[in-house]
């Protein structure tokens, strides 16, 4: 129990005059820094006597026991207008108004009561209007009016509602890791009868939390002390640990189990056999209804940027993003489970991941942000017999294999493109800017005599000094614009790669490939513009391109899943064989598919884009 109870404990012995000092202060509640709580004092014993009994029944009361006590307060209130104790009346009806839903009056009874001074009823009224502000769809503001007086609300009752209100509200608000703190504060205040409530309760709230977020406070909290926990502590970590081991096991998520079983395996409970079989590799393979697994990086701000832009290209191209009023498709689009392969700090995780989404049911995959990936996509297409859609090429010595199809473009490809171009202009020597992954595997274009990184210095004196006349940006639009700033007062002819075509200035040279980059009417852009915002870059077209694709070799699998090792596998097969026929109109390529080939034919030009002279 915590110490002095402000309306039912203590302070009954000051309101009927056994003595004020400290007692009485403890029992004003906050009150504002600098500001002298005051106790609530009535001229009237029998209203005190009264008002007592009724908070006594209130505080022990279901939601629909204390509506019942509305009647008996408005009397008791009528009795005594004008005694102290109206303004603790009236914080109680707020809350009953709450309870009924009844936001105006709580907001109304709560801010008069409020207006008073400081104390165990300004307090409460403060807990009714960041209750009534949650309950208007208003989390931040909620939260922002509650979080002042956690650890400060001397009653039961009273801090029991405040504790589910402000964990609810930063829930609401976004504010992750303080709801779990709160959540730790709620455990912790909550009497050894209510702690498997309160527990049950937060275990409630928790899918409503990001699973990263969820890691990283089970993980901090693991790191902390591990022997002599408190029952709260043990209670809410573990909480965190069987929410994520759930979502392990409905992700098929082996690097979240191993993590589990290792730091938190005792917390785990009847799960943890089944994340031990999960951490130990015991992922089944199954294939449901369509379903289209998608591969992200964010190991490199490079490949985050490609990879939100395969994200909403893929998405966009299932017809998973529908505008406002837009008919529904006549055939049902195949899902989409995505998965990462790990932060820069951690071991790479393209194999895990991978394997998880063909836990998940995916019967095709979709990744390749770099070659690197690539590269291990095919590596695992081709052992596990799955198809793979690469937006980017892997090693040119890579075993491929007949699960293997690449949507993407070889860069050095379209750098010979735009180096040639230049070329036929007489604009040579030529510097090459472009990422420092395509400039070591590929050889450098004729005419190139400077290869700049576009992660590196760009210095107008380094493009002088080779007497460059022709710049070939092959990078995407932030390392073409730099580049262009860095050579601002140098006359040279510019073309532009596919990922920088947006940056483009006039007269210069830019590359095509199929309808991208698109002009300002383009149907596409239309299209596009009406669920997205913005215009598609490459990596956007490229993702739209293998989702339609995709689609076409699921559609037509049957809706009942399955584990069966064989039927896995001639599922598998079937979307390979539809894969390589399957014909759509395609934004990157005038190819309509790979025409029972495994990479998407393609042919590059070069155009000149309209305009004044730069």
């Amino acid at each position: 129990m915590k110490g002095p109870r402000s309306f039912l404990g203590v302070c009954w012995g000051v309101f009927l005059g056994l003595g004020l000092g400290a007692a009485a202060i403890a029992c004003g509640g906050s009150g504002k820094e600098g500001e002298l709580p005051s106790p609530i004092l009535s001229v009237s014993i029998p209203a005190q006597t009264e008002l007592r009994q009724l908070l006594l029944r209130f505080a022990g009361a279901t939601r629909r026991e204390r509506a019942g006590l509305e009647g008996e307060l408005k009397a008791l209130r009528a009795r005594y207008p004008s005694d102290e104790l109206a303004r603790v009346i009236d914080a109680h009806l707020a809350w009953i108004a709450l309870d009924t839903d009844d936001i105006p009056r709580a907001e109304t009874l709560s801010a008069r009561v409020r207006s008073g001074p400081p104390g165990v009823t300004r307090d409460l009224a403060q807990v009714i209007q960041g209750a009534a502000s949650r309950r208007r769809g208003r989390p931040a503001e909620a939260y922002t009016t509650l979080r002042p007086l956690v650890g400060k609300i001397i009653d039961d009752y009273v801090s029991r509602m405040l504790n589910w209100e402000v964990v609810n509200a930063a829930t609401e608000a976004g504010r992750w890791e303080a709801a779990i703190d709160l959540a730790d504060v709620w455990l912790h205040e909550a009497g050894e009868g209510e702690r498997t409530n309160v527990s049950n309760r937060i275990a409630a709230l928790l899918p409503r939390i990001p699973a990263e977020e969820l890691e990283r406070a089970l993980r901090k909290r693991q790191a902390e002390q591990q022997e002599d926990l408190a029952e709260s502590q043990r209670l809410l970590r573990a909480a965190l640990a069987e929410r994520l081991a759930a979502v392990a096991l409905e992700k098929r998520d082996v690097r979240l189990a191993k993590e589990l079983l290792q730091s938190s395996g005792p917390l785990l409970g009847a799960m943890g056999d089944r994340i031990a079989q999960l951490a130990g590799g015991a992922t089944i393979a199954r294939v449901g209804a369509p379903t289209v697994g998608l591969l992200l990086s964010v190991r490199t701000a490079e490949a985050r940027r490609r990879g939100a832009q395969m994200a909403a290209g893929v998405s966009f191209g299932l017809g998973l993003l529908r505008s406002t009023g837009a008919p529904k498709p006549q055939t049902q689009p195949a899902q989409l489970v995505s998965r990462d392969d790990g932060a820069l700090d951690e071991a790479d995780r393209t194999d895990e991941a991978l394997t998880a989404l063909v836990g998940e049911g995916a019967a095709v995959l979709v990744t390749g942000v770099d070659r690197g990936q690539a590269t291990a996509a095919a590596s695992f297409a081709r052992t596990h017999e799955i198809p793979v859609l690469l937006l980017h090429p892997p090693d040119p010595g890579a075993v491929v294999g007949p699960f293997v199809f690449v949507v993407g473009e070889e860069p050095g490809r379209v750098s010979e493109g735009l180096t040639a171009a230049l070329g036929a202009r007489g604009a040579r020597p030529i510097a090459l800017v472009d990422e420092a992954s395509n400039l070591g595997s590929a050889a450098r274009p004729s005419g190139v005599t400077v290869a700049l990184s576009c992660d590196g210095s760009m210095e107008e004196r380094t493009f002088r000094m080779a007497s460059v006349r022709g710049l070939a940006l092959n990078g995407d639009v932030g390392c073409a614009e730099r580049a262009l700033q860095a050579t601002n007062g140098l006359r040279l002819e510019v073309a532009f790669g596919l990922e920088a075509a947006y940056a483009a200035t006039p007269h210069a040279i830019h590359a095509v490939a199929g309808q991208f980059p698109f002009d300002a009417d383009a149907d596409a852009l239309i299209e596009w513009s009406r669920v997205q915002t913005g215009v598609p870059g490459w990596w956007a077209a490229l993702g739209r391109d293998a989702a339609l694709l995709a689609q076409a070799g699921v559609l037509g699998l049957p809706n009942r899943e399955t584990e069966d090792p064989g039927e896995v596998k001639a599922r598998r097969r079937s979307v390979r064989d539809r894969l390589a026929e399957a014909k759509a109109s395609l934004w990157t390529t005038a190819a309509p598919g790979f025409g029972g080939a495994q990479r998407l034919s393609r042919e590059l030009q070069t155009r000149e884009t309209t305009g004044t002279q730069r």
